[in-house]
């Protein structure tokens, strides 16, 4: 489903449909489809009932989730049943941080974590504060970090600086991409990312 509206009835005809398949799909991606909060506690409510038909992925890009949406399926990702190995949430500007992080700690309590986690960092981290909040938040579990890391027009000492050369040391893959653009820091301060 993309670019699209998709109507409250139309959701839960195609989740009913899911259960008369013998195996759950290995991807259920509902991108640009203007889906707000309700729609998410739908989806969470369904494959709680029936975790053994969630997808291995879940992609839920460009919608207009908020950090309330981000709560339901903090729930859902609890569920060791549920089977999710990567979680999508790119391009939605009405998610704060700590909607963002409540999805990390979700992986974090189950007994196989997420394996990817995808969101738009500009969208989450907005400010210098934001930043510094970020870099904590994400030194715990830093494999759920994006593999897209581009980090623009902040301002920031060298202690997050050092922080975050902390954090991508811990990760157990590499960041397939990582930038510093116009980052203002104290002098010398991008020689202690490494």
């Amino acid at each position: 489903m993309s670019s699209c509206h998709v109507d409250l009835s139309v959701l839960r005809r195609v989740m009913t449909a899911l259960t008369s398949r013998c195996s759950p799909l290995d991807a259920i991606a509902m991108n640009d489809c203007k889906l707000d909060n309700k729609y998410v506690k739908e989806i969470a409510s369904f494959f709680k009932d029936k975790p053994e038909m969630a997808p291995k992925k879940l992609s839920l890009d460009n919608n207009r989730i908020t950090d309330v949406g981000c709560s339901f399926l903090f729930e859902l990702i609890c569920n060791n049943d549920c089977k999710f190995e990567e979680i999508s949430l790119r391009k939605i500007p009405r998610i704060g941080l700590h909607g963002i992080f409540s999805i990390v700690s979700a992986s974090a309590s189950r007994k196989d974590h997420l394996k990817k986690f995808c969101f738009t960092l500009r969208d989450v981290v907005r400010t210098d504060r934001d930043l510094r909040e970020f870099v904590e938040m994400f030194s715990a579990h830093p494999d759920l970090l994006p593999n897209d890391l581009k980090f623009e027009k902040y301002h920031v000492g060298n202690d997050v600086l050092q922080a975050m050369g902390n954090m991508l040391a811990r990760r157990i893959s590499p960041i397939e991409c990582f930038s510093l653009h116009l980052l203002s820091s104290e002098p010398d301060g991008i020689s202690v990312l490494f």
